[in-house]
């Protein structure tokens, strides 16, 4: 499983506890920045069997179904969703291998990219409003930063 938004003052052990009550915890890692050897504030479980893993996504699928049929609880302030560590929730997925991660990230900056160039804003008025600066400036005899000459 991989885990995100940990605290920075989370360690392996403290995440291991979280997660045993899911199933037996193989072992646990936080990924960490080599030159300074902090964690990033993700981390990877792996479970000894997959019936933890399977556990994990149960209980989350479960919570967030329960506040979906009841949104004015969240708004409210009310039962919160997730598993939580350090006060914070914690957003988990299956973690993948490293080449199916890069073609997910080279598929999602693809898409990003197609999504902008179909941007087609109809920017005439900002057009429009920069033409009328200009013709002001030029019209008046003023100086670039249009200041009367």
């Amino acid at each position: 499983m991989f885990v995100r938004n940990l605290s920075f003052a989370t360690n392996e052990e403290m995440l291991k506890e979280r997660f045993e009550e899911f199933g037996g915890v193989k072992s646990c890692k936080l990924v960490k920045v080599p030159e300074t050897d902090m964690h990033r504030g993700s981390g990877f479980v792996n479970f000894k069997e997959k019936a933890g893993a399977d556990a994990v996504l149960t209980f989350i699928e479960q919570n967030l179904s329960a506040v979906r049929r009841d949104s004015r609880a969240v708004v409210s302030g009310g039962p919160q969703s997730g598993i939580f560590l350090d006060g914070r929730q914690l957003i988990i997925n299956l973690a993948v291998d490293r080449n199916t991660a890069r073609t997910l990230s080279l598929a999602a900056k693809q898409k990003k990219e197609e999504q902008a160039e179909a941007d087609k804003r109809n920017l005439y008025l900002l057009y429009e409003g920069g033409t009328l600066v200009l013709t002001f400036c030029i019209g008046f005899h003023l100086t670039p930063n249009c200041s009367i000459a």
